[in-house]
């Protein structure tokens, strides 16, 4: 059954005791009239007091929420009247006796929200929307950073860092490391035969200059010399291309490994790399880089995150299953979430407890004041309906001990 057809038919069922005690009210003034009996006043006592106490609760229970017979009486239609006061009321009276520190403590100390979360994060559906949700979010970071802000960022680090970093360690590491692979030979080995040919299609240069250099060399057989000496050099190289245990390979290799040591602990070596450096990555000539590596990185992690196989949502994923499963098994971890939940929600609620009692004076205050009328009338309307039946009976059975003590006082 609806409310309303419930509050309806308590309504009926007041209103017709009320019918029931005029219709016995006037049947008795007829039998008395007619043929009077002593019993009959009684009943004609008892049916009188009802109709008026039936009368005053019908009256009562009705100015709460409407005008009586639609007479604007004073003090009638109490709801709709005061529905601003009501919610302002009812606002302080829940801050003050529902939302203190004394009430609220008990039941937020028995929240345990671990026990919430492990079975919520049991199942498999609610993980796949976390990963879900993760990386959606990570999409939008990433969709929302603006390429200048990178470039921003980067070039200020840079300019700020760029004096931090070991330039002369790394230099140092990695030509040690080219030293231990014999990358030196390498060089050599490529370098020597580009030499050799220099040299043999440069004779004649090298002729001149040697004759420049020495002009009697010129009389007594200048290119004769220059030839042994091209020869010399020539057979000197091809030795040094030949054997790798050449001592000359052996003191290039020394004396490099001496300089790799040697940058580590001179620091004008360090300012030397640091201003090489620092003259490259001006802002002009990083800037086009920076969004290039960025415009790359971030084409890519999106990429990524919007496969559904792919190796970072695995990763994630993976990540929060054993996270699941630490957390199952973790008790302590599980109290201190449970503490810090109870400690934020009590912070929270004592500190807005008047902001909670505001909302609800304003929440009433927007409510149409006929509409909360009906709606309150349709909640308790049933019960004030037994008001109206009790005040009947009652009534009616004050007016009889009434008149019982007039008729024997008299």
């Amino acid at each position: 059954m609806s409310k309303i057809k419930e509050l309806k038919k308590y309504k009926n069922l007041a209103t017709g005791l009320f019918v029931l005690m005029a219709i016995l009210y006037l049947t008795m003034l007829f039998f008395i009239h007619k043929q009077a009996t002593s019993w009959m006043y009684y009943v004609k006592a008892f049916s009188e007091a009802a109709m008026v106490g039936a009368l005053a609760d019908w009256f009562a229970v009705t100015a709460l929420f409407r005008y009586p017979l639609g007479l604007k009486i004073p003090h009638t239609n109490l709801i709709e009247s005061n529905k601003n006061k009501i919610g302002a009321n009812l606002g302080d009276f829940i801050s003050d006796n529902f939302l203190t520190s004394e009430t609220i403590r008990p039941y937020i100390e028995d929240l345990k929200v671990s026990k919430y979360v492990v079975s919520w994060i049991e199942k498999e559906s609610n993980l796949q929307l976390i990963t879900t949700e993760l990386l959606g979010i990570i999409t939008k970071v990433i969709a929302n950073i603006k390429e200048e802000n990178v470039v921003e960022y980067v070039q200020k680090q840079l300019h700020t860092n760029l004096h931090n970093i070991p330039f002369s360690r790394f230099v140092s590491q990695a030509v040690q490391y080219a030293l231990e692979n014999k990358e030196q030979d390498k060089l050599i080995d490529a370098v020597i035969p580009e030499i050799k040919k220099y040299i043999t299609d440069n004779k004649q240069l090298i002729y001149n200059r040697v004759v420049e250099k020495q002009p009697l060399l010129g009389l007594v057989g200048g290119k004769s010399i220059t030839n042994q000496l091209i020869s010399g050099l020539q057979l000197f190289l091809s030795e040094v291309e030949q054997d790798k245990q050449h001592p000359i390979r052996e003191e290039l290799h020394t004396k490099v490994w001496e300089w790799s040591e040697q940058i580590t602990k001179d620091l004008q070596w360090q300012e030397k790399f640091t201003q090489m450096v620092s003259g490259y990555l001006n802002p002009t000539t990083t800037e086009h880089y920076i969004i290039n590596l960025w415009q790359y990185i971030s084409s890519n992690i999106v990429t990524e995150l919007e496969e559904e196989q792919s190796a970072f949502r695995q990763y994630v994923y993976r990540n929060l299953i054993s996270f699941s499963e630490d957390f199952k098994t973790n008790i302590d971890l599980q109290i201190k979430l449970n503490i810090w939940v109870q400690h934020s929600l009590y912070r929270l609620v004592l500190k807005n407890t008047k902001e909670l009692g505001h909302l609800i004076e304003r929440t009433v205050e927007n409510w149409d004041g006929k509409e909360l009328s009906a709606k309150l009338e349709l909640e308790v309307g049933k019960d004030l309906q037994f008001i109206r039946v009790n005040g009947t009976l009652v009534g009616g059975l004050v007016g009889l001990v009434i008149y019982f003590l007039s008729t024997l006082w008299y």
